[in-house]
């Protein structure tokens, strides 16, 4: 009793998103059923809703090696291997699971990731669509729809498949997420914080709903409120340099630009280090009079920006992308000449 009691809560924390007690729990169970197929799968389910995919994707394989024939929890997996871009792994997966059992969600939730890697959006909807068909209870399956038809900027579309997910699911917020997101794009920050506000009700630990949060309060000129959920968003996963980006392009805003400059520096020396970076380090540069800097520094972002081209899918739950190249399209006269002459324009980028 005492067993299935530990299991039981390990299992009601990561239902309640403290994904980390879970873990705790799960793997402070004897070693003979902590290496279970179905607490192993649990333990990358919470390194999955923890943004630490490497971490998923390991204990996932290991789920496969126990019980090739499971296909609970497969459909995260898939998701895993999204974002880990694993094409070779991801088709595997999903040619695997469909040769079990073609009539579950988990296999065409599989297959319509495979396509949404390779960026065929149309076929991703039509898998995702064919994943709800045979499981019309299946949340997930609406709700990575909901993406693909973001991505195709059909937000209407997507808007319908997030919220037939809710109905479905109350506290799959990934959904309330997504609907947040369309209203973000329509420039409805009301009703757009309203959707954000009810995902980070029900997963509080989330560090990328927090920062979405403050990124909608600094679209709406909420400065100072903005800075408020985006450290608190940095505070909940110190590895989240998308928080710490928002952070910096709030002291922007705020005219904060030495506290900014630091933090941006930082970044720039880490892994973090995209063209977004560097554009708002031109930008600073150039409000500090350095216009050396800032054609350095814009000039390597239009360089990295070309290299980074491409990027799309339903990663958007994580942020927009404008791009360099559009920033610099947009601000045509940044730079009258090399050396000084900065333009005004307040181009910006979306990213978490």
């Amino acid at each position: 009793w005492e067993l299935i009691s530990t299991i039981a809560e390990g299992y009601r924390l990561l239902r309640s998103c403290a994904c980390e007690d879970a873990l705790s729990i799960f793997q402070s169970l004897p070693l003979s059923h902590q290496n279970s197929g179905w607490v192993v799968c649990q333990i990358a389910r919470c390194y999955f809703e923890m943004n630490n995919y490497g971490e998923a994707d390991v204990y996932y394989s290991q789920v496969r090696k126990v019980e090739p024939y499971r296909l609970e929890g497969m459909e995260y997996y898939s998701t895993v291997l999204w974002h880990l871009r694993k094409n070779v792994e991801l088709a595997a997966l999903a040619k695997e699971l469909v040769g079990i059992d073609k009539t579950t969600s988990e296999a065409w939730v599989a297959v319509g990731n495979c396509f949404s890697l390779q960026k065929e959006n149309d076929l991703a909807i039509k898998f995702f669509q064919r994943a709800a068909q045979v499981s019309p209870w299946c949340a997930y399956a609406y709700t990575l729809c909901g993406h693909e038809y973001v991505t195709k900027d059909e937000l209407e579309k997507a808007a319908g498949c997030y919220r037939h997910a809710i109905v479905l699911d109350p506290r799959h917020y990934n959904a309330w997420f997504g609907l947040g997101m369309v209203y973000f794009r329509q420039d409805q920050w009301g009703l757009s914080l309203y959707h954000f506000d009810k995902a980070c009700k029900i997963n509080p630990m989330s560090s990328v709903l927090r920062c979405q949060v403050g990124k909608c309060f600094r679209e709406s000129g909420q400065h100072e409120t903005a800075l408020a959920h985006c450290l608190a968003a940095v505070k909940l996963d110190e590895q989240n340099g998308r928080a710490k980006f928002e952070v910096a392009k709030v002291l922007v805003e705020l005219e904060r630009y030495d506290e900014a400059l630091a933090l941006l520096e930082r970044l720039r020396d880490s892994t973090f280090a995209d063209a977004p970076v560097y554009f708002l380090l031109s930008k600073i540069y150039k409000h500090t009079n350095k216009p050396g800097e800032a054609l350095l520094n814009l000039m390597t972002a239009v360089d990295l920006d070309t290299s980074q081209i491409g990027s799309t899918g339903h990663m958007f739950a994580m942020g927009d992308e404008s791009g360099a190249n559009m920033m610099v399209a947009e601000d045509s006269t940044l730079f009258e000449n090399s050396e000084s002459n900065l333009d005004e324009s307040e181009s910006d980028s979306l990213c978490s």
